[in-house]
């Protein structure tokens, strides 16, 4: 009941945003707990997404389509493209000089960067550190400065036969993508699912009237290498791959660089015993009750 119906949402987007604002509820208590016992001015608040969000109509298995929305950027959640890898983040408190506050930052930024970061600024610094850190200290970069990095590798499946890379403008695709399309928000750009024939495999593709950057006629590679120039083309349109080979070699050699010391993923496999309608609705440790 927190969403009201209305027609251009779905009940699974409503569902998705009810939940949002049930964690924001409880930041807000959390926030107010913070300052209630007067520790909130030694507090700094982060609130980062690890991905992005499952578009409903990608039809993608495992959570059988979610409820999020990347539009415009492509792809989601299980995929490589901007619309899975880029998220969103929030810092706040009063450790935040008030110049800064209210800004954005697109500076590159990886998720283990916030233990140099945050180990930083409490006074601890891993220069001689016995194994060198994957993160990278950000806090001048969150501040308006220079991002401490020109580099971020997106991942190496193993197991998916995949693997993504970011320098600078530049970002690298290989392997297969569980799905390649722009979703927009539900009543946004209206149009049907429709199917599209490649050499490998057939895609579905919603109709998209009027939406300059869109494409229906993509050509749409199920494996290979894709190149992209982010900064020019952060929606993933333009595969430039072959247009700067030297680019590609280039980051490739990067990659290969990278998978000489990757661990192998230590994946069991599923127990149906934990999912979350049988232990009141939550996820919550099982085993040593069955």
């Amino acid at each position: 009941d927190m969403i009201p119906s209305h027609a251009a949402k779905t009940d699974g987007r409503r569902l998705y945003e009810a939940s949002v604002a049930a964690i924001d509820e409880a930041v807000a208590n959390v926030t107010a707990a913070l300052q209630a016992r007067g520790m909130w001015d030694d507090t700094l608040l982060i609130f980062s997404a690890d991905n992005g969000g499952v578009p409903e109509q990608s039809r993608e298995p495992g959570p059988r389509g979610g409820a999020g929305i990347n539009w415009p950027l492509r792809g989601g959640k299980f995929t490589l493209y901007e619309g899975g890898v880029r998220a969103v983040g929030l810092v706040s408190g009063p450790v935040v000089p008030p110049y800064v506050r209210g800004t954005v930052s697109q500076h590159l930024f990886h998720m283990t960067d916030w233990f140099p970061t945050l180990t930083g600024l409490a006074g601890i610094h891993h220069h001689d550190a016995a194994k060198p850190l994957d993160g990278v200290d950000q806090w001048a970069a969150l501040l308006g400065g220079v991002s401490a990095r020109s580099e971020v590798l997106l991942s190496i499946d193993t197991l998916g036969k995949a693997a993504a890379l970011r320098q600078s403008n530049w970002k690298i695709i290989t392997g297969s993508q569980n799905y390649h399309f722009w979703y927009p928000p539900p009543g946004l750009h209206g149009g049907m699912a429709r199917s599209i024939k490649t050499d490998e495999d057939t895609y579905s593709i919603p109709a998209y009237p009027n939406v300059p950057h869109v494409s229906s006629t993509l050509s749409l590679p199920s494996s290979g290498v894709r190149l992209y120039d982010i900064e020019a083309d952060p929606h993933e349109e333009h595969d430039l791959s072959a247009t700067h080979p030297d680019i590609v070699e280039r980051m490739l050699a990067r990659l290969q660089t990278y998978n000489a010391t990757v661990v192998p993923p230590l994946v069991r496999p599923g127990d149906f015993a934990a999912r979350p309608q049988f232990w009141d609705g939550i996820w919550t440790p099982w085993l040593e009750h069955c």
